[in-house]
């Protein structure tokens, strides 16, 4: 099962941001041990965003000072609803 948890944290950690939707390509085993730490430290939550359909993700980064946002979201044809008739 996929680890959103640890997918966020390598994000993070190496991710970039150029790369679109292959944003951890060229993520390497130190990169992924590193954001395995930063995910242990419990601060990452994934919650699943009922009525959303396709690529939907909305990050908050919440510090003593601030909270900044950030928002994906983009329907892809294989996410659509076929209609049944």
């Amino acid at each position: 099962m996929l680890n959103f948890c640890i997918a966020a944290a390598a994000g993070l950690v190496c991710g970039d941001p150029k790369a679109g939707m292959q944003v951890l390509k060229s993520t390497t085993p130190e990169d992924m041990d590193a954001a395995a730490k930063f995910e242990a430290q419990g601060i990452i939550k994934v919650h699943n965003a009922k009525g959303k359909h396709g690529v939907y993700v909305l990050c908050e980064v919440t510090t003593a000072n601030e909270t900044v946002s950030s928002l994906v979201e983009k329907t892809l044809p294989m996410f659509q609803r076929q209609s049944s008739t």
